[in-house]
């Protein structure tokens, strides 16, 4: 959840070390189309609230 921008979530990555401000079904697809590419190598994202 975005404490500023309704329907918007903040990522964090770990590989650029900075958060993004995202829409959750821009999230939802990332994490689609990176579960499809890496297979059982793939990490679920842990949720903060």
């Amino acid at each position: 959840m975005h404490p500023n921008r309704i329907g918007y979530v903040q990522v964090y990555d770990r590989s650029d070390h900075k958060w993004t401000d995202m829409t959750e079904w821009a999230f939802l697809g990332y994490q689609e189309r990176k579960k499809a590419l890496l297979g059982k190598d793939y990490e679920p994202p842990i949720y903060l609230d």
